[in-house]
């Protein structure tokens, strides 16, 4: 970029060129305040399609409006797109804590970060009171929570087998809705709405189940 009031050349972008005018020639101008002239805004910046004009005594307002030109605009975030977060991910097992009655979490990573923050001092924990497997009869008990947590999750996958998701798109059918999840994806190229065991889809197969994004 070339500098119009001084004809330098400036090689290392906006800002260095916006640094350069602001030093040397509005600081100077500023040193100067007895000085009357009319600033334009198109004569320091370069962009003829702006027409700010200020005098020399307004040399903040113009100065403001200057860095407006060469300043990056701040892009604004865009909200991540959780396509599990009303998905039964477990199918229809349930982590909660029975201590406090925080019920139920989503995953079981949810149950251990839990128990390290709150009852990290327990010395004993019951399986039946972080897990409904089969009705919460379980009465085993562990004295640290990866203990725990390890067989919960024995039990989680004792639960999924008894489970089978089938793909609405063709005949497909998987063991989790996590690898149902994955296929829809891959496959069919489609989020879904939270996936169902076959006999809760044909309890409520007059749902809409999948709300479909084609990805081009």
């Amino acid at each position: 970029m070339q500098c119009n009031q001084c004809q330098k050349v400036i090689l290392k972008g906006k800002a260095s060129f916006m640094n350069h005018v602001l030093r040397k020639h509005l600081g100077e101008l500023g040193q100067n305040s007895e000085k009357m002239e009319t600033l334009c805004c198109s004569e320091y910046s370069g962009i003829m399609t702006c027409d700010f004009t200020v005098q020399s005594s307004d040399l903040e307002e113009f100065k403001s409006h200057f860095v407006r030109h060469f300043k990056p605009k701040p892009t604004p975030k865009k909200p991540k797109r959780n396509v599990n977060s009303d998905r039964d991910i477990y199918g229809g097992f349930k982590v909660f804590c029975e201590i406090c009655g925080n019920f139920p979490m989503k995953f079981i990573k949810g149950l251990i970060t839990h128990l390290d923050t709150k009852h990290l001092k327990k010395k004993e924990f019951k399986c039946a009171n972080h897990c409904d497997f089969e009705g919460n009869i379980c009465d085993e008990s562990f004295k640290t929570i990866k203990d725990l947590t390890e067989h919960i999750t024995k039990h989680l996958k004792e639960h999924q087998k008894t489970l089978s998701f089938k793909c609405s798109r063709c005949d497909k059918i998987y063991q989790t809705p996590r690898q149902l999840l994955r296929h829809e994806r891959q496959k069919h190229k489609v989020f879904a709405e939270p996936y169902q065991s076959e006999v809760d889809q044909v309890q409520n197969s007059s749902k809409p189940k999948f709300v479909v994004h084609v990805q081009i």
